[in-house]
Parts: structure tokens; sequence; C-alpha cells
């Protein structure tokens, strides 16, 4: 993340380098690109989500299956040490 200081740096080198004039209209493009860059990033956490939640529940039901079997094994094994 840009920093206040890097901020005013870059302004007073763009003021410097851009025509004054032509100022307004880089800051609408940069404002766009920054909106364009905001709505691309929702719509891929949107499109992730609900993968993120399928991966969550298969990992969930890893676990079980995995505490379910290491339960049936430590029962067997009780079981063979009483008989």
């Amino acid at each position: 993340m840009i920093g206040f200081s890097e901020l005013i740096v870059i302004i007073i080198i763009a003021i410097a380098v851009l025509k004054p004039d032509k100022l307004p209209e880089y800051a609408q493009a940069i404002k766009n690109a920054l909106r364009t860059t905001q709505q691309v990033k929702n719509e891929a956490k949107e499109m992730v989500s609900p993968v993120t939640d399928i991966a969550n529940e298969v990992k969930n039901e890893i676990s079980d299956i995995q505490e379910t079997t290491i339960l049936g094994n430590e029962e067997g094994a009780n079981n063979e040490r009483i008989n």
C-alpha cells in the first residue's frame, strides 16, 4: 500500500511531468481503473467463495472419516486385548 508521503511525491512528480490541465483527466482515468480493479476483485471473491465452502465441507468430511477410522481401529485393538 502506498503511504501518504509516497502519494505526495507521486503527485508532485505528476504535476511537474504532466501538464496541469490534463491532471483531472488522468485522475479520472486512475479512479476508473481503481474502481474496475475493485469490481474484479469482488467478482473473483464471489466466484471463489462457493469453491472454498465446498473445500471446507470436504475437509470436514475427511476429518470425520479419519476420526471414525482411528476410533474404529482403537476399539478393535481394545477388543483384541480383552479376548
